[in-house]
This record gives C-alpha cells, structure tokens and sequence, in this order.
C-alpha cells in the first residue's frame, strides 16, 4: 500500500550527454546560506523542471480539443507523472526562515499558500521562525540556473498540552485554536512543547504535498505528538452552517463523521483534506468547534502515529474510516469505522529532551530523502 501518490521515478538522465557544454564542472555557488550546489546540478534541475513544465503545458493543452482520444490523455498524464517523479528525486528539505538569504523564496510562499491566505511580510513575519522557535516552514524546493523552485511548504506549531500522569493526552486537548495560532507571533521555545501541529500545507507539484508530509520524521522530534489543524470547509458545501451550528458539539461531530466516513469513489471523492492525511495513514482525532470563528468553525485534527500508517491508510483504501476511539463512540461504532487501539501518549522520557533534540535536528537545513512507501 503506497503512503504516496505512485508517480513513476525513471533513473536521472546523464547531465554530460544532455548538456555537453558543462562537463564536468566542479565550480560551486552558495545558495540559501550555506546549501553549496554545484553549477552542473542546478543545470540538471533545470532540465528537469523545464521537462516538467513541459509536460503539464501538454496537458493543459488537450482539455478542449476535439479529437483528442483517452490514449492520448493517458500518455500524456504519463509523462506529467514521470516528469513530476525526476524532479522529486532532485528535492531538496529546506526549514524556511525570514533570513534574506531566502528572500528568492519568500516572495513564492503567498502565491502558493492554498489554506491561510496572507501576504509577503505577514508570513516572513508569523510562520518563518527559526530552530529555536515555536513556528515553523518546512519545504521543498528545487535549487536550478534561475533559483530555487519552491515545490511544496507546510507551516507547524510547536506547543505543549497537558499529560496525564500515564504520559496519555486527550484527544480534545489536542490544537484547535487556528485564529490564536495564526494571530501569535513567534515565541522562543521553552522546551516543554511535546506536540506538533501542522496548520497549512500547500504544493506545486504533483504528490509533493504527501512527500514532504511523510518525510517531516526527519525534522521532528523522537517522541513529538503530530497532528494537523485542518479547517474542514467542503463539509458547508453540502451542509448549512447556521442549522449545524445550532446542533449541540457531538452532534455536530457526528454529523462531521457521517460526512467523512462517505466512501471515497470515482463518481464521488470525498472531502479532499480528508483524503490527502487518511490517505497518507493519518486519522481523526478529534473534532474541534468554535462558533465564534465565523470562516473556520469546525477544525480537525488528524492524527500521525508513524508506527501504523500503512496499517490506517490500508483500512482507508478498504472503505473503512480509522477514527480514535471517543470519535468512534460518536459515530456509533459505525461498521464503516475502525477505532484504533493505541492511545496518545508522549514517551515520559521524553519531555526533557525535546529542547535539544529541537535544536539538532533543525540545524540540518537540507537532506537528501529517498522515496518512501509501504510494503
């Protein structure tokens, strides 16, 4: 069962057959603040990501054409899908801060923000914090001739909620505030945060979004609980807000529950966010109500427990919701639900690591990161 989008990634091409006028050049630049990368390398990526561009442009162009057959479309998804795939073995990780070596980046951040829209200066200014602070961008991005491409970003929180004396949280204590954590600025790390919360992921290629989900163990914490922020807004498309409003809080959870549980299919996808996290082995938490945020009253929060994605993602596949087990109570032990048995838990030995822990991993700003997928 893939955690990912199964794009098809063909060996990179030869960089001396294809563009014979580099060689073998060992000059080097240095680009964003220390990430040294050869000449020839961001000519390979450019190559790449022109193909890629190619590709979609191709694409693009046969909506609206008459005589165009599936074989065709076919081929042409194809090359988009393998195109999109070498230029992800090219990825590099990159934490973004408001440094002005990243300024070339900065300015790409609004345009591809999907959930959160904010200007320029709003988000160097409340989610670029650095290692040592509690808000966060990581992203990847494609270093090329013309600078960095920026592929995909995901904003984090990094907070602490209460632990029980058997190290479990509740599932309800868990982040659902967005208007605070968007409101906040950035605060220094105390070292008592013991959850991640990831508020906003937005991508420009193609299962780069899922990627970069699924490779954030390599910037996190051992230990860190994970859970996204996720406003669920396509649930007011099919459901009038005020009448759902008026309900109590589990039965507007239930009704929320009803709506995701709904089969994904051809014919009818489903709710989108909920398909990208289950998808990716996440699953519902909790379900969060503010009838005071008037754009986002309902926020969900899916869960990542790294030991059973493939375990979660498989039930997903299979027609069948995991859920924890106070949503599963709500949903009426719905036989189109799964409860999961582990409980939330931060390790005890944990917590008096986590400052440090923070500190080290961070410091790396890039990582070559092979693609993953479950047996």
């Amino acid at each position: 069962m893939r955690l990912v989008p199964s794009f098809k990634v063909p060996a990179l091409p030869n960089i001396a057959a294809l563009m014979p006028s580099f060689g073998k050049a060992s000059q080097h630049t240095t680009l964003l603040g220390g990430l040294d990368i050869s000449l020839t390398e961001q000519a390979q990526n450019t190559s790449l990501f022109s193909a890629y561009s190619a590709a979609k442009d191709s694409l693009k162009a046969l909506k609206g054409q008459e005589g165009v057959t599936p074989e065709m479309k076919s081929a042409a998804m194809n090359e988009l899908t393998d195109s999109a795939g070498t230029v992800m073995e090219a990825r590099k990780l990159v934490r973004l801060t408001g440094d002005d070596a990243f300024a070339s980046l900065h300015g790409q951040l609004p345009k591809q923000e999907k959930v959160h829209l904010a200007d320029e200066s709003e988000i160097v200014e409340q989610r670029l914090g650095s290692a040592a602070q509690n808000a966060d961008c990581q992203a990847f991005i494609l270093p090329t001739e013309e600078g960095p491409k920026l592929l995909a970003q995901i904003y984090r929180y990094h907070l602490h909620v209460p632990v029980e004396e058997n190290g479990r949280v509740k599932v309800e204590n868990l982040p659902g505030n967005i208007s605070g954590i968007l409101d906040a600025d950035i605060q220094d790390l105390d070292g008592s945060e013991n959850v991640t919360g990831y508020y906003s992921i937005s991508s420009s290629l193609r299962g780069a979004g899922e990627m970069l989900v699924v490779n954030l163990d390599h910037v996190t914490p051992k230990g860190r609980l994970e859970t996204t922020i996720s406003p669920i807004r396509e649930f007011f498309k099919s459901h009038d807000k005020a009448e759902i409003l008026a309900m109590s809080d589990d039965e507007i959870r239930g009704s929320v529950l009803e709506y995701l549980m709904q089969e994904k299919t051809k014919q009818s996808p489903g709710d989108g966010v909920r398909n990208f996290h289950v998808g990716n082995g996440a699953y519902p938490a909790w379900i969060h109500i503010d009838r005071d945020n008037e754009k986002d009253p309902l926020i969900v929060n899916y869960f990542y427990d790294r030991g059973n994605l493939a375990r979660n993602s498989a039930f997903f596949e299979s027609g069948i919701l995991p859920m924890s087990p106070e949503l599963f109570e709500i949903a009426g032990n719905s036989e189109k639900a799964f409860a999961v048995p582990e409980p939330i838990s931060v390790p005890q030995s944990v917590g008096a690591q986590m400052t440090s822990a923070i500190s080290t991993l961070s410091s790396k700003v890039t990582s070559w990161l092979p693609s993953r997928e479950a047996a």
